[in-house]
């Protein structure tokens, strides 16, 4: 997924949905903190250990299932417009 970012011309933000996630999703979010791409967490519970951890390693907000529609879409506009 990171190498897919780092290949494209310009990736203005991620949504990294982490259901079923193993402890290799943290380094992902490392890796595109280190590339500067925002990203979002989406989270199947609300926990406070992956909200810090997505927060951690430079997630933009951390976002529990299921999802307010309008947020998804302020979040994402506001971060794409500000990556610009």
């Amino acid at each position: 997924m990171v190498s897919d970012a780092k290949n494209r011309e310009k990736v203005n933000l991620v949504i990294m949905d982490i259901s079923g996630f193993n402890q290799n999703i943290w380094k992902s979010c490392e890796d595109l903190r280190l590339l500067d791409i925002p990203f979002l967490v989406l989270s199947p519970q609300q926990h406070r250990v992956i909200e810090e951890q997505g927060m951690k390693q430079g997630a933009k907000r951390v976002l529990v299932k299921p999802l307010v529609i309008k947020e998804l879409l302020y979040l994402v506009k506001s971060l794409v417009e500000n990556s610009n």
